[in-house]
């Protein structure tokens, strides 16, 4: 009897972890030309939520989320969606997509004035901006993907010219360069949830993970044995009224207090914060990125939306009008003459909102470009697709892809000094040099999926508590497992087949 009571309960358990792994996948493509449709929108209708497909046209949703009643709807830009009942689909794995190519002619749009002209659907974007975007207290549950790789120039990046401490020497230091990689990959996927206040923004972690921390840890490692010695003596010097450090490059120079050296990680020595499985970011860094990420796309001061607030910089192309979700959208690409970007946006014929952004540099412009003192910073690249939803009284972000490919170079003498205060000029006891030229290459792409929405008062807003770390579990590769089998982006191929670099 016992034996039947385990194998009953035993079936049930399997049972429902089947249940919780009713994953159907498939990839979107054009009818016509067969090609992948990236980024695609996926609403999940009568929950009103959804996802997106990957840059590959490749999606993945957990149906066992979904009711037999719920219909998934697959919409792109310029395309006829196309609807599938759950009850229909629940029994498949796969399920691949073909959209039709849909314009339809202007002359069928209701709108204003027939005789709107392009310059004028633009103008009545940026005039209607912010009631089309209205700043609200809200509740939503994000899904960040964050992929960066980096290189640098192997050559003497660091050069170690002069050092007065017995524990640094040339030989410490050509060590530590000799240990650089090829290039430094990170990787990380997280959950959080986002508070939107009136003046201030809160973010509350569910879950983070790492498929490559670094490349830096065994660097990190002799690092850490090699200096920290002059860790402990700059903070020392915090304590002393006469002794003093000081970070000098030519004739600039500013002076170490307590606080300037203030980091990402969390002081290791804490057990309630550290262990081996994870490592730690402070939230209010994270929280920063994020609300970078959302002001790129919905505030107009941002240089990525100059296309509609600088609109003698470019030309516009009406393309003609399409269905985006229940929206009749003008199809509107822009090229520059004088701006920075090209690309497609879609507008609501109705509200002149926009429900879709596809843009990029244009062909030798690029963004922020520095060169002063020895120190250069470019941004070469950047790459946006953003899909908004509309709700009941204003349009919101759902998905934000974001590519940018960057450079930097450091070419400057720099120098510690631990100096001891005097009546007249303060004397030197310590110091170390070192002749930088440092080149880096970073592409970065990072996606954010509005998994959740709803609104809140400024009440609630106010009890929710912020903790002051991120934990980020290491994982070696990646599982939808991980995400308790919730609907999130699919890994592209690339990625799905990385696994983390083990440590020598």
């Amino acid at each position: 009897m016992l034996q039947k009571i385990v194998f009953v309960f035993l079936s049930i358990l399997f049972s429902n972890h089947l249940l919780a792994q009713e994953f159907i996948k498939g990839q979107i493509t054009d009818a016509e030309s067969k090609e992948a449709l990236p980024f695609t929108n996926i609403l999940f209708t009568e929950k009103g939520k959804g996802t997106v497909s990957n840059e590959e046209g490749n999606y993945t949703i957990n149906l066992s989320n979904l009711s037999d009643k719920d219909s998934i709807t697959f919409s792109y830009g310029g395309y006829t969606p196309q609807s599938f009942l759950v009850k229909s689909i629940r029994r498949k794995t796969t399920l691949n997509v073909t959209l039709q190519p849909l314009v339809i002619n202007l002359d069928e749009v209701v709108i204003t004035s027939k005789n709107i002209s392009v310059k004028d659907i633009m103008s009545k974007v940026e005039e209607n901006f912010t009631e089309n975007y209205k700043k609200e207290n809200m509740k939503e549950v994000l899904f960040i993907h964050s992929f960066n790789k980096t290189t640098m120039n192997k050559d003497n990046p660091f050069q170690l010219k002069k050092s007065s401490f017995d524990q640094i020497d040339r030989e410490k230091s050509q060590k530590i360069m000799d240990m650089l990689p090829d290039e430094f990959v990170n990787y990380i996927d997280s959950k959080h949830t986002w508070y939107t206040g009136e003046d201030e923004h809160k973010l509350v972690q569910q879950k983070s993970i790492s498929l490559e921390e670094s490349s830096l840890d065994n660097i990190n490692k002799e690092i850490e044995k090699s200096l920290n010695f002059l860790v402990e003596d700059i903070e020392n010097s915090f304590e002393q009224e006469k002794v003093y450090y000081r970070i000098k490059s030519g004739i600039i120079g500013t002076k170490l207090n307590e606080g300037d050296d203030e980091s990402d990680s969390l002081n290791v020595e804490n057990a309630d914060v550290f262990d081996s499985l994870h490592y730690n970011f402070k939230t209010k860094y994270v929280k920063g990125s994020v609300k970078e990420i959302f002001n790129n796309v919905t505030n107009l001061d941002s240089d990525y939306l100059e296309f509609i607030t600088k609109k003698g910089k470019y030309n516009y192309e009406l393309e003609g009008a399409t269905m985006i979700g229940d929206d009749v959208a003008y199809k509107i690409s822009f090229t520059p003459k004088g701006g920075n970007f090209q690309g497609t946006i879609f507008v609501s014929s109705e509200t002149f909102a926009l429900l879709q952004i596809d843009t990029e540099y244009a062909p030798g412009k690029r963004g922020k470009h520095i060169q002063l003192l020895g120190v250069g910073y470019s941004e070469n690249y950047k790459k946006l697709r953003v899909i908004f939803e509309k709700g009941d009284t204003s349009y919101y972000v759902k998905y934000i892809y974001n590519q940018a490919k960057v450079s930097f170079s450091l070419e400057r003498n720099l120098s510690l000094l631990k100096k001891q205060k005097r009546f007249m000029f303060d004397k030197t006891l310590e110091e170390i040099k070192v002749k930088t030229n440092l080149h880096m290459n970073s592409n970065e792409t990072k996606e954010l999926l509005v998994l959740d929405r709803q609104k809140i008062t400024a009440g609630q807003f106010e009890k929710i508590k912020e903790k002051e770390i991120i934990k980020v579990k290491r994982e070696k590769t990646n599982s939808l497992d991980l995400w308790e089998g919730g609907t999130v982006i699919t890994p592209t191929k690339s990625l799905e087949e990385y696994q983390r670099k083990e440590e020598i």
